[in-house]
């Protein structure tokens, strides 16, 4: 039985969380040769959330314009005021970050209570050695309830509230057999099953204003705006049967195998199952006759597998999906639908590969794992592109189907061993490397026919090609005299005037042309090596120790991909002039005696005089707003070297009545090498999963970087 608390106080004011855990394991043998337990973990935490990025307009349905960090960090423009005359200044705006910040205005907090565990029921058969039947049955249910409020020092009009409570629920049931038995020589392990797992949630809210009392729950509000809730939703289940058998022959020779069955009612009833297998095999060759006089090797050990997984973690794809706000039609009578079914959809299907080796030499001085792997993915499941003429939410990607195949591969290095081992300073570093090579081997008819593949805005997944590559115009400097950028003309044309191909699709004329928002979006150039997918990953780790004192020392590292800034690129623009600018644009912007400048002259909403070939002038646009819009030289290699930990500590020794006493004191995050200017090289993009796949490299809004912290302790065992 055991119990803890934490309370973390957020780097962001009035962003802090709180959570309480208990948990139980028991054991218990109420009969021979049969044992029951149970594993319960129950955690009750509350976020008292930062304020969200709301707009300093009324927006969607609540109303709500408290702004937040994201809103405040890039619209509170140093001119604004705090307050005037000792009154917060326009704190309805978005931009006043303490009107916002102050709970007394604002509240938006996530109470959630979780419920994880199960219990299970083991016999272990007297008249077959070695043979037993386990049952299990776990859960994992979890309940948030969440409050949102909003009085009219941060709104206009009257006090507003959201209540919102919603159930997730996952049930699981084992069933199987395990036989373990040796003879002589020969080793078996052979497992039989079945799997069952449930998953639903259940969701309720009210939202409303002209709230009564001082209470920040909803209650009774005088204009209720919105009501709804279900019973159930998100409903599927797995069911699944699974053998696998392991053989070993003089713990030298090893084989295994295993065979998995699984129905999901995610997919149509024809294409529901999918059948699943892996294979292994081990050599330990350093008990080999052979190998005996090899004396640096202590151990050497061959090792290959096959093996597949599937997956089906998508929503509901047989049926058609409705927008739960939307409305359109004659007296808002039409459902807006966001979601075409399609039910030849089936499993998405995953071959790993790998061969490696396992050694240790001079007598487990030196020791480390070399390996190569392969992961081949048929039937990818993605959301695909389909014509705005269907009629869907936007035009947008609604329509799931198993589109392609997908293949990463490369190779593993680890090392480890001790530098200095027989004197009062002993030293173990260990190193370990991962690269990998990530290629779209296939995609469907469609998407390769039209020449782009999957375009996800300033990406492109295609045949050939990697995931996610990035496709943006690449920068040709500042304009000398109209001071606005330029960019390389692209030729778009797929055949000469002659009917025969040209040679130039997709290539640079040479040419500049004006980085106007229309030259940005149809003179993007797709950049094969540059993605959001690091390459090659890992890291350093030293452990040094003298006498009393142990000093670790752990670095981390990552290398080969690219982050889009896009943080930087929406800030070295004017716009409106209701946003902070870069840093680096003081001074540093184009004007008629600084003709060099780096950054373009600031103009208000980005309209520049373009310059014309007969000399005249004419307005145009340059902002580049959209997701499809974007300059290279916004793109930075994600390369870092980061300290992760640095600790040292002193053991006490010879104390009386405690076994070990041990003071520490630790650095996370203290240092990071990387040409990326960002807060923080580690950034990802947050969004759906496909989006974080297809666009993992672009960082488009205010990420807060992972924080530098310093930890003391002290550990007693007695």
């Amino acid at each position: 039985v055991s119990g803890s608390y934490r309370s973390d106080r957020g780097v962001i004011k009035t962003n802090d969380f709180d959570r309480v855990s208990g948990r139980i394991n028991v054991d218990y043998e109420p009969l021979k040769n049969l044992t029951v337990g149970t594993r319960i973990n129950v955690t009750y935490s509350n976020n008292q959330r930062r304020p969200f990025a709301g707009g300093g307009t009324p927006c969607c349905n609540d109303g709500i314009a408290i702004g937040g960090f994201g809103e405040a960090g890039s619209s509170a423009l140093p001119i604004f005021p705090v307050e005037v005359d000792g009154a917060l200044w326009y704190p309805t705006s978005g931009w006043n970050l303490r009107a916002s910040i102050d709970r007394a205005n604002y509240i938006s907090d996530l109470a959630q209570y979780r419920g994880l565990g199960g219990v299970y029921a083991q016999y272990t058969l007297p008249w077959v050695k070695g043979l037993s039947l386990r049952s299990e049955g776990s859960f994992d249910i979890i309940q948030n309830n969440q409050v949102t409020w909003a009085n009219t020092v941060v709104r206009e009009g009257e006090a507003y509230g959201f209540n919102g409570s919603t159930m997730w629920r996952n049930y699981n049931y084992n069933l199987y057999g395990n036989l373990n038995r040796q003879f002589g020589l020969h080793k078996i392990n052979a497992v039989l099953g079945t799997e069952s797992q449930l998953r639903s949630s259940s969701n309720a809210y009210v939202e409303g204003t002209g709230l009564s009392g001082t209470a920040q729950q909803v209650g009774a509000p005088a204009t209720p705006m919105r009501v709804g809730g279900s019973t159930l939703g998100g409903e599927r289940y797995l069911r699944a049967y699974f053998a696998r058998a392991n053989y070993t022959l003089n713990d030298r020779y090893l084989l295994g195998v295993s065979l998995r069955r699984d129905g999901s009612s995610v997919f149509a009833e024809d294409l529901r199952w999918g059948t699943f297998t892996a294979f292994s095999a081990g050599w330990v060759l350093s008990q080999e006759r052979f190998m005996q006089a090899v004396k640096p090797v202590t151990f050497l050990k061959l090792r290959g597998s096959f093996g597949q997984t599937g997956n089906q973690e998508v929503p509901d794809v047989t049926q058609n999906g409705y927008a739960g706000w939307g409305r359109y039609a004659s007296n808002n009578r039409g459902d807006l639908q966001n979601n075409i079914g399609n039910r030849a959809v089936t499993w998405e299907t995953t071959d790993a590969f790998d061969l490696g080796a396992d050694y240790e030499l001079l007598d487990g001085r030196i020791s480390g794992t070399l390996g190569y792997y392969r992961q081949d993915v048929s039937g990818l499941l993605l959301s695909v592109p389909i014509p705005m003429s269907a009629g869907l939410q936007f035009g947008g990607d609604r329509y799931w189907a198993n589109v392609g195949t997908l293949r990463n591969q490369g190779l593993e290095f680890s090392v480890s061993g001790y530098i200095l081992e027989k004197t009062p300073l002993r030293w173990r570093t260990s190193l370990n490397l991962t690269t990998n090579r990530n290629e779209v081997v296939s995609l469907s008819p469609e998407l390769d026919n039209n020449g782009q593949g999957i375009n996800a805005g300033m990406t492109i997944t295609k045949t050939g090609g990697p995931l996610g590559a990035f496709y943006i115009a690449e920068y040709a400097g500042i304009h000398p005299e109209g001071g606005y950028e330029m960019i390389y003309e692209i030729d778009r044309a797929s055949t000469l005037p002659d009917g025969s191909p040209n040679p130039n699709f997709e290539q640079k004329t040479g040419n500049v042309i004006p980085a106007t928002r229309d030259n940005l979006r149809n003179h993007r150039i797709y950049r094969e090596d540059q993605t959001g997918l690091p390459t090659f990953f890992g890291g350093f780790d030293n452990t040094l120790s003298y006498r009393n004192f142990d000093l670790s020392v752990f670095f981390s590292f990552q290398g080969g991909n690219y982050i889009y800034n896009g943080e930087e690129y929406a800030h070295s623009y004017i716009g409106t002039g209701g946003s902070t600018l870069w840093a680096d644009l003081a001074g540093n912007t184009w004007t008629p005696d600084n003709p060099n400048a780096e950054y373009p002259q600031l103009r208000w909403n980005n309209r520049y005089q373009v310059i014309q070939p007969d000399g005249t002038r004419r307005e145009d646009r340059f902002d580049g707003g959209g997701s499809d819009r974007g300059l290279d030289r916004y793109l930075y290699r994600g390369d870092y070297l980061r300290l992760r930990t640095l600790q040292l500590a002193y053991t006490f020794r010879r104390i009386p009545g405690v076994q070990s006493l041990r003071l520490y004191v630790a650095g996370n995050n203290l240092f990071t090498a990387t040409e990326y200017p960002g807060w923080d090289p580690e950034a990802f993009n947050i969004g759906d999963a496909q989006s974080r796949n297809l666009t993992q490299g672009f960082v488009g809004e205010t990420r807060l970087p992972q924080v530098r912290s310093f930890t003391t302790g002290l550990t007693v065992a007695f």
